[in-house]
């Protein structure tokens, strides 16, 4: 039962409701005598394993000091129900976020994954296993602070045992496959889980999707989900390797824990260069407020000014070279003189998948992926990519403009039944 609006809780007055959970509601109150703001959990379905568990909830975050992590102040009764008061922290969840703008952009998405993969370092150094990370419990206040929240599940070595055997805890789509399984779980799970929300805030939706939840788990088990690139091109090739660790089927295979991830990701922050044999542009650099900022996008606008730089040289060569040096008349204006001046603009071209297709203009082969060329300012292109064993990908015409051109196709397999393209 929701307490009234304006209702208290011994020091506190109780303002706004903010939400209710499975084991009870959540309220926005203040201090009468300090004027602080908290959010205050009240539990208000009263059975043994609740209570266990919200009392193991409170004994663990009353422990924890992290900037990162909400601060438990006080806990008290309220008419014999047990109720947790903590930090209060505005803003909106990650989730929200994500469903409000979509794919977060990449300097946004490292901030909030660091202060995350920080504050579940920090529970993995005292030995706390959180369980129930996903973008639900990560609150983003107005300064740009990220809180984690929620250890209703969280367990240390303390905890009492409150999960039968061969039964799951946590939401399904963060569950990693040893969960499902019902086996003993350990730092790893939490690394998948941080998997799941990196891939989230790079492509705006979960890497295991499916119309139910047994495909969901197959999924999950197999750790079968679309390459990051796919959705997200800009991806930095040093972010997929990470994110890849993380969502290895095989717990063996991921890092042991967030602090092993944290370790590993901000040797990515502080030397952001792509792996060996990456032929895309991936540069990162620190910009003036110590985030990165990704520049691939910008590679188009980069070539045509370094384009035009050099037109301005050889326009200014020209002209000197177009007076003898007996003082006769210049020489007589050449056509080609224009087309020297005129501005060019890059098109680069690519496929997700980087394996190489054949690009064709006006029926002539031109070169082949990654592709890259500057066109004069205006000139109409029609290019298609072609590839053995797949559909021919058309690009719709288009004028050349100093900004440059970037594409990016997934080509589409030829089925089975029919020829195979002729290239």
């Amino acid at each position: 039962m929701k307490v009234p609006l304006q209702y208290r809780l011994g020091d506190y007055r109780v303002v706004e409701f903010l939400g209710a959970g499975g084991m009870g509601e959540v309220y926005r109150a203040v201090h009468d005598k300090l004027g602080r703001e908290v959010a205050i959990k009240v539990l208000s379905h009263i059975t043994g394993k609740n209570r266990d568990r919200f009392m193991n909830e409170a004994r663990i975050q009353a422990g924890l000091h992290h900037p990162n992590i909400a601060t438990l102040y006080d806990f008290l009764y309220h008419e014999g129900k047990p109720c947790i008061v903590m930090e209060y922290v505005g803003g909106e969840t990650l989730a929200e976020r994500i469903q409000r703008v979509g794919i977060l952009p990449i300097t946004k998405t490292l901030h909030i994954f660091e202060a995350v993969v920080k504050a579940i370092a920090y529970l993995h150094d005292h030995r706390v296993l959180h369980r129930d990370i996903k973008s639900n419990n990560i609150k983003l206040d107005d300064s740009g602070e990220v809180k984690l929240l929620d250890f209703g599940i969280a367990k240390d070595s303390s905890s009492p045992k409150l999960t039968q055997a061969d039964h799951c805890i946590g939401t399904p789509q963060y569950l990693s496959p040893e969960a499902i399984a019902g086996k003993p779980v350990d730092f790893r799970s939490d690394v998948w889980a941080l998997g799941v929300l990196l891939f989230e805030m790079l492509s705006g939706r979960m890497p295991f999707e499916a119309r139910s939840i047994t495909d969901v788990y197959r999924k999950i088990n197999a750790a079968d989900f679309t390459p990051i690139r796919t959705l997200n091109p800009s991806v930095p090739g040093e972010l997929v390797r990470i994110l890849d660790h993380c969502l290895q089927s095989d717990p063996k295979q991921r890092y042991a824990s967030a602090r092993q991830l944290l370790e590993d990701y901000q040797k990515f922050r502080n030397n952001p260069r792509p792996p060996s044999g990456d032929k895309r542009v991936q540069a990162v650099f620190p910009d003036k407020t110590g985030q990165w900022l990704l520049i691939r996008e910008y590679w188009p606008m980069l070539g045509a000014i370094m384009a035009l730089i050099l037109v301005m040289i050889l326009g200014v060569f020209i002209s000197r070279q177009s007076f003898a040096p007996n003082g006769h008349a210049p020489a007589p204006h050449r056509p080609w003189d224009t087309q020297t001046k005129q501005a060019m603009g890059w098109v680069n071209l690519d496929t997700f998948d980087g394996l190489p297709a054949k690009v064709y203009e006006s029926g002539q082969l031109i070169g082949q992926t990654p592709f890259h060329r500057a066109y004069p300012v205006g000139t109409r292109l029609k290019l298609v990519l072609k590839r053995r064993g797949y559909r021919d990908q058309q690009i719709p015409a288009f004028n050349v403009r100093a900004l440059g051109h970037e594409f990016n196709y997934s080509m589409e397999r030829t089925p089975s039944n029919q020829p195979l393209l002729h290239e």
